[in-house]
C-alpha cells in the first residue's frame, strides 16, 4: 500500500500492469539498479541512495523527507548469560546510544 501512495505523494502517476511495476525478491542494491536501467522507479532508504547515485544516470530523488517515509530501526539484547553474544550485543547497543554513536547516525 505505502508503495503504492508515495508516487501520488510526489505528484507522479504510478505505472499499472508494466515491466515498471514489478516486485522482485532481490538486494536492494539490485532492485535500484534495474529500476535505472529500466527507467523506472523504486522506493529506497537514503544510505543505498547515497552509496549508489554516481551510477544511476536515470534516476532522481522524487520525494523525501516526510515524516511518513521515517524508517525506525531498533536494538535489541538478550539478557545476560543467554548467549555467548550477548555480551558483544550490550556493548554494541551501548556504542549506538552512546555520543559518538549518535553522531555517526545522524551525519
Amino acid at each position: 500500500m505505502i508503495k503504492k501512495m508515495i508516487p501520488a505523494c510526489a505528484g507522479e502517476k504510478p505505472v499499472r500492469a508494466s515491466p515498471c511495476s514489478c516486485s522482485k525478491k532481490r538486494s536492494m542494491m539490485a532492485t535500484l539498479e534495474q529500476a535505472n536501467e529500466q527507467n523506472g522507479y523504486f522506493m529506497t532508504d537514503s544510505s543505498t541512495w547515497v552509496a549508489a547515485k554516481k551510477e544511476m544516470n536515470n534516476l532522481k530523488i522524487l520525494f523525501r523527507g516526510d515524516p511518513f517515509l521515517i524508517n525506525t530501526y531498533h536494538t535489541l539484547c538478550q539478557p545476560q548469560g543467554a548467549t555467548d553474544g550477548q555480551p558483544y550485543a550490550a556493548k554494541f547497543i551501548d556504542f549506538v546510544v552512546s555520543e559518538e554513536g549518535q553522531s555517526l547516525v545522524r551525519n
